[in-house]
């Protein structure tokens, strides 16, 4: 087998293979780390990819590094165990950077929804922060196009059971409802690795913050941590509160509270003309929480804040049109 067609070989098994993830003995450097890492065989979760490839065409073959054209469409379909269902869709359309490792070529970066992947990625993490025995890792940070997607431990130090809950990242200025597998729970002294997902958009140099909640039976635990990208090991304090941002997505109730002081503040202050457009953006802003809710927990406990939205949407639009006449 000449080097061409052992190339073509090892794109399309890269890509196309069995498994969660791609075979880490196809890859080298940061992305065969990325791809070693516990969390891809313990996560508590099925998965099934779907790749279908369009073009692999070898552009350069130079020694020991090669590059190639590759086109492609993959799905990965995740179901936990609570039954929540995502699809995450990669768009591969760039050069494939291939080595030549001892007698193996090897992948070491390649583009996915127009970035390539080692500009985003940070791996060899060490930033942990401990809460009266549950102790939480970021181990690595992968920053996409679409989102962010975080590895993080998480090690059960109490004497009791502990599941997650919720969690959110914020990479910009406004919190984002992140994705987390519901379904994990520790047992005391039991330690897993899981994924958190979000589809903020993260900012190129600046580090995404985590906040991710958990509970056992009588007390809750809230993690507040920033992952240092340099790799340097750092133990964080423990946050005294959730950041007001988060606080605010607790509670459809929450929201409806709000809009009510708006309405009732512009009516006081004699702004009574614009309380009708206010309900309705604060009606899609509901709607937009909800569908991050929906992602998170599920369609059904999403049904109520679909609930306040659609209300708050009717009754600014009914203000609006009796303002009108």
């Amino acid at each position: 087998m000449d080097a061409r067609e052992e190339i073509d070989q090892v794109v399309r098994g890269f890509f196309s293979g069995e498994g969660r993830a791609p075979s880490p003995s196809l890859a080298a450097g940061r992305l065969h780390e990325w791809l070693s890492l516990p969390i891809f065989e313990s996560a508590a979760y099925e998965t099934r990819r779907e790749v279908e490839i369009a073009q692999v065409r070898i552009d350069h073959v130079d020694g020991a590094s090669a590059t190639v054209t590759f086109s492609a469409i993959g799905q990965t379909h995740v179901r936990t165990d609570l039954g929540s269902r995502r699809t995450f869709v990669s768009h591969y359309a760039g050069p494939v950077v291939l080595e030549r490792i001892g007698t193996q070529w090897k992948i070491v970066d390649y583009e996915a929804d127009g970035r390539r992947l080692l500009d985003g990625l940070h791996t060899g993490l060490d930033t942990r922060q401990e809460q009266d025995g549950l102790r939480l890792r970021v181990v690595a940070v992968r920053e996409l196009t679409k989102g962010i997607q975080m590895a993080v431990e998480v090690d059960n130090g109490t004497d009791q059971p502990v599941r997650l809950v919720r969690a959110a990242i914020r990479t910009r200025v406004l919190w984002a409802v992140a994705w987390v597998d519901r379904s994990v729970e520790l047992d005391p002294g039991e330690r897993r690795s899981t994924w958190i997902t979000s589809e903020s958009r993260s900012r190129r140099g600046r580090s995404p913050r985590l906040v991710l909640v958990a509970e056992s039976d009588n007390r809750r635990y809230a993690f507040d941590i920033e992952p240092v990208l340099d790799g340097a090991p750092t133990v964080l304090s423990s946050p005294r509160s959730l950041p007001l941002g988060l606080r605010l997505q607790r509670s459809r109730w929450i929201l409806l509270g709000l809009a009510t002081a708006i309405v009732g503040t512009m009516y006081a202050l004699g702004w009574g003309w614009f309380a009708a457009p206010a309900l309705v953006a604060y009606g899609v802003y509901a709607l937009l929480m909800g569908r991050g809710v929906a992602l998170v927990r599920g369609t059904r406990a999403a049904r109520a804040y679909f609930a306040v939205g659609l209300a708050l949407i009717a009754i600014g639009g009914a203000l609006w049109l009796l303002a009108g006449q």
